[in-house]
């Protein structure tokens, strides 16, 4: 199967939902329709690896106004780059 990045990003924003969220029960509370994003980087960076292959990436993140937590990325590999 033959994955463009577009077509990635498409499924990806397509998916976003609470039920995919990684927040907690109190994270949860903050999940909304206008940021569906939100607790979307761990399941999502999971199914790029899988999907693409590279490394994963995860360090401790804090500021702003949420408590402090995680985040999940993918360096990509050269070859998906702009």
């Amino acid at each position: 199967m033959v994955h463009t990045l577009y077509r990635l990003e498409q499924a990806i924003r397509s998916s976003w939902g609470a039920d995919t969220t990684c927040l907690n029960a109190k994270g949860l509370e903050r999940w909304h329709r206008g940021n569906p994003a939100h607790g979307q980087c761990g399941p999502i960076a999971l199914v790029v690896q899988d999907l693409l292959g590279g490394d994963l990436f995860v360090a401790g993140v804090s500021g702003g106004d949420e408590e402090d937590e995680v985040h999940y990325w993918n360096p990509l590999p050269r070859r998906y780059r702009h």
